[in-house]
Protein backbone atom coordinates (compact mmCIF):
# COMPACT_ATOMS: atom_id res chain seq x y z
CA UNK A 1 0.00 0.00 0.00
CA UNK A 2 2.84 2.41 0.79
CA UNK A 3 4.46 1.71 -2.56
CA UNK A 4 1.21 2.49 -4.36
CA UNK A 5 0.85 5.73 -2.43
CA UNK A 6 4.42 6.75 -3.18
CA UNK A 7 3.99 6.00 -6.89
CA UNK A 8 0.73 7.96 -7.03
CA UNK A 9 2.40 10.89 -5.25
CA UNK A 10 5.37 10.92 -7.61
CA UNK A 11 3.06 10.89 -10.65
CA UNK A 12 0.85 13.68 -9.31
CA UNK A 13 0.97 17.31 -10.38
CA UNK A 14 2.05 18.45 -6.91
CA UNK A 15 5.16 20.58 -6.48
CA UNK A 16 8.47 18.98 -5.51
CA UNK A 17 8.18 20.20 -1.92
CA UNK A 18 4.66 18.77 -1.59
CA UNK A 19 5.78 15.44 -3.03
CA UNK A 20 8.70 15.31 -0.59
CA UNK A 21 6.35 16.01 2.31
CA UNK A 22 3.92 13.24 1.34
CA UNK A 23 6.66 10.69 0.64
CA UNK A 24 8.14 11.48 4.06
CA UNK A 25 4.74 11.09 5.66
CA UNK A 26 4.27 7.74 3.93
CA UNK A 27 7.73 6.57 5.06
CA UNK A 28 7.17 7.56 8.70
CA UNK A 29 5.32 4.34 9.75
CA UNK A 30 7.96 2.18 8.05
CA UNK A 31 10.73 4.04 9.87
CA UNK A 32 8.83 3.65 13.14
CA UNK A 33 8.53 -0.10 12.60
CA UNK A 34 12.23 -0.33 11.79
CA UNK A 35 13.12 1.58 14.96
CA UNK A 36 10.84 -0.69 17.02
CA UNK A 37 12.40 -3.76 15.44
CA UNK A 38 15.92 -2.59 16.27
CA UNK A 39 15.25 -1.12 19.73
CA UNK A 40 12.00 -2.88 20.61
CA UNK A 41 11.00 -5.09 23.51
CA UNK A 42 13.46 -7.86 22.62
CA UNK A 43 16.54 -5.65 22.58
CA UNK A 44 18.91 -5.39 25.52
CA UNK A 45 19.23 -1.92 26.92
CA UNK A 46 22.68 -0.69 27.94
CA UNK A 47 21.07 0.49 31.21
CA UNK A 48 19.91 -3.02 32.26
CA UNK A 49 23.28 -3.89 33.81
CA UNK A 50 23.21 -0.72 35.94
CA UNK A 51 19.88 -1.75 37.49
CA UNK A 52 21.11 -5.23 38.28
CA UNK A 53 18.74 -6.92 35.87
Amino acid sequence: MTGWGAAATLQSTATGREKLFWIGLLAFPALGFLAWYVMGPGSKSPFDSERGA
